[in-house]
This record gives C-alpha cells, sequence and structure tokens, in this order.
C-alpha cells in the first residue's frame, strides 16, 4: 500500500524540503522507491523564463502562482501536480510519495481529507526561518513571509497543542466531523528549531511510523 504524505511548515524556511529529503533516505533504505513532489515546480519553471532560475524570489513565485490561479481556477497546481504523480505511481511502482509545500486550504483539504495524504507539519520559529533563508538565498522578504499565503495554515500549530479530546471537541462541531477525526488523528508535527542530527532522528522516528501506520 503506497504511503501518501503531505508537508506543510508554518513559513519558508522551515526545512520541508530537507524533511522531505530525510524521509526518501529512510524509506530507500528499508528497500521503498520514495519520490517527492511540489506543487511549485510549474511555478518555477514560469518564473525561470521571466527571470531566470537563479534570480527567482519568494515574491515572483507567489504573484506568479495567484494569478495562474485566478485565471486557470483554484485547482490548476492541484491538477497539473496529480496527473504527475498518478502517472508516475503506476510507471515506477512507487512505495512513498512525498508533496513538500502544501501551503492553501483548499490544498490541505484535497490531499489530507479528500486523498487521504498524511498531514506532516513542520514547525519551526521565525528568527530562526528567517537565518536559514538568509543563508541559502542571502536576502529575506518579511512581506512575503508575513502573506496570506505563507500564513494560510498557521491555524494547524494550535491545534497541535490542544489535547486529541480538545481537537476532536472543536472539529465535531463543524461539517467535517467524519473527515476531520480521521485527518487529524493522522496529523503529527515535527519541530524544526535544532540542528540537523536532531531532525533526522525526529524524522526516522516519523517515517517509521507511517511506515506502520499504513501497514
Amino acid at each position: 500500500m503506497t504511503i501518501y504524505i503531505g508537508i506543510m511548515a508554518s513559513s519558508g524556511g522551515s526545512g520541508k524540503d530537507t524533511v522531505a529529503d530525510m524521509l526518501i533516505d529512510f524509506y530507500t533504505e528499508h528497500g521503498l522507491k520514495a519520490r517527492k513532489y511540489a506543487l511549485s515546480t510549474g511555478i518555477y519553471e514560469i518564473c525561470s523564463w521571466f527571470v531566470g532560475r537563479n534570480n527567482i524570489q519568494r515574491k515572483h513565485l507567489q504573484a506568479v502562482g495567484e494569478n495562474i490561479r485566478h485565471i486557470f481556477g483554484d485547482t490548476a497546481w492541484i491538477d497539473a501536480t496529480d496527473k504527475v504523480i498518478e502517472r508516475e505511481v503506476e510507471e515506477h511502482d512507487l512505495d512513498v510519495v512525498i508533496i513538500t509545500d502544501i501551503r492553501k486550504m483548499i490544498e490541505f483539504g484535497h490531499y489530507c481529507f479528500e486523498r487521504d495524504y498524511l498531514p506532516l507539519y513542520i514547525q519551526t520559529d521565525m528568527d530562526v526561518a528567517k537565518q536559514r533563508l538568509a543563508q541559502r538565498d542571502s536576502y529575506t522578504d518579511d512581506k512575503s513571509l508575513n502573506s496570506s499565503i505563507e500564513q494560510e495554515l498557521k491555524f494547524l500549530e494550535n491545534l497541535s497543542l490542544e489535547s486529541s479530546d480538545n481537537k476532536m471537541k472543536r472539529l465535531s462541531e463543524t461539517f467535517l466531523k467524519q473527515a476531520a477525526h480521521k485527518t487529524f488523528k493522522n496529523f503529527r508535527v515535527i519541530c524544526n528549531n535544532q540542528g540537523l542530527e536532531d531532525l533526522r532522528s525526529a524524522v526516522n522516528a516519523y517515517a517509521s511510523e507511517a511506515m506502520k501506520r499504513r501497514g
């Protein structure tokens, strides 16, 4: 049975791709075929046409991504990504599929509620995330980091701090009662404020748990 994982995070610089790579390392070592996908792949390609791949900034990605959604519909990037995943799961007999960049409620709903992806949230303090972005990109853009696009799933951090009983009590008051129970039962948080070794230990523990849950 294929393991599907959807990664989301508190902001850019949280380490989503790093976590995905560590997951792939773990599953590969255990003899499984794992591959990662990004909803933003097509956005990067479009931006590279205009400004060059080395000059792409977060504000470019956000602008292009949102404008394509306005023109072709809110699920434009979801639909394109799903087609690639469905084809490659069948062609390559993949055991593990990881989406690295779930940022919006519509994406969270589609993958974690409708498609039964295991939701994995990477929590990183903003100061730490900014420092990592500065090291990686040589700049930070506070306006882009604090945009509604980056903050749309921030509420998940608060849910992760509640007890399971409190989560279910609140969620049961919504029309998502049945789906929410299953989704949030599988919801996990990894804190990425320390070094790579601490992160790898947490990721390996999560990967092992996910493998057992999916049989």
